[in-house]
C-alpha cells in the first residue's frame, strides 16, 4: 500500500514505475483475495491465492509480506485439517522472521496436532522470550510438558485421565496401561459392539439404561486415548 501511494506521485510516463505499479496492483489483489477467502471460510481458495502471491514475491527482500502470506496460508490449511502442510508453509517464513508471534503460535499449533510436542514446546518457549506477557502461553507450555511426561509414562497418562474424566480409560477398554493404536481400536470396536444401544432394545429398561451408560463410557475412554493428543491448547482458536 505504501509503495503504491509513493508511485502515485510518479509521472505516468516513467515506464519502470508503471511496470512496478502494475506488479503491486496485481499482488495486492491476490493478497485481498486470500484474506477475503479466509474470512469467508473458503480455505482452499485462500491457500491457493497465497501460493499465487508467494510466487511473485522475493522472500528475503519482502520478508514481512512473505510472513503475512504464510500466516494466512497456514491458518487456511489448519482449518482444513492439514497440519503438516501448514507447518511446512511456516518453516521458511520463520527462518526469515524467527520472532514473529503469529507464526510461532501457528506452527506450535500445527506441531501439536502432529504429535510433535517437543517442537510445539520449543516454539512456545521462543514466543515467551519474545513476549513474556502473551496470554495463555505459560499455561499451554505446562499442558504440553504434561503430555510429554504422559507419553513417556503410561501411569501418568492414566492418572491424568482419571483426574479429568473421573475414570481410568485403560480399565474401561479392558487394555493394559500404555496401550495405544491398534490395541485400543480393537478393544473399542469389541466393546462398542457389545454395549451399543441397538442391541439392547428388547431388554428391560434398567438393562437398556445400563448399556447406554456403558456405551457412553466406552466412547469417552476411546476419545481420551485417541483424541487427547490432538487437542489444541493455547491462546489460539
Amino acid at each position: 500500500e505504501g509503495a503504491l501511494r509513493i508511485l502515485g506521485g510518479v509521472p505516468a510516463g516513467v515506464d519502470k514505475c508503471r511496470k512496478l505499479r502494475e506488479y503491486l496492483v496485481v499482488l495486492r489483489a491476490e493478497v485481498e483475495v486470500a484474506r477475503s477467502a479466509l474470512t469467508e471460510e473458503r480455505f482452499a481458495d485462500a491457500a491457493e491465492a497465497c501460493e499465487r502471491a508467494e510466487r511473485s514475491v522475493d522472500p528475503e527482500a519482502c520478508s514481512g509480506l512473505f510472513a503475512s502470506l504464510a500466516e494466512t496460508k497456514a491458518t487456511a490449511l489448519l482449518s482444513r485439517g492439514l497440519a503438516r502442510e501448514a507447518a511446512n508453509a511456516l518453516d521458511p517464513a520463520l527462518d526469515l522472521e524467527p520472532h514473529s508471534v503469529p507464526l510461532l503460535l501457528l506452527r506450535s499449533r500445527a506441531r501439536r496436532r502432529l504429535g510433535n510436542h517437543h517442537g510445539a514446546l520449543s516454539d512456545l518457549s521462543v514466543l515467551q522470550s519474545v513476549d513474556p506477557a502473551a496470554p495463555g502461553v505459560f499455561q499451554a507450555m505446562q499442558k504440553i510438558a504434561r503430555l510429554i511426561l504422559e507419553s513417556k509414562d503410561p501411569s501418568i497418562r492414566a492418572e491424568s485421565a482419571k483426574i479429568r474424566m473421573g475414570f481410568d480409560p485403560y480399565s474401561v477398554l479392558e487394555v493394559d496401561p500404555g496401550s495405544e493404536g491398534a490395541a485400543v481400536r480393537r478393544a473399542y470396536r469389541r466393546l462398542a459392539a457389545r454395549w451399543h444401544p441397538d442391541k439392547w432394545t428388547t431388554k428391560k429398561q434398567e438393562q437398556r439404561e445400563a448399556a447406554a451408560l456403558r456405551f457412553e463410557e466406552v466412547q469417552k475412554a476411546y476419545e481420551v486415548l485417541t483424541s487427547d493428543r490432538d487437542e489444541d491448547h493455547g491462546p489460539w482458536p
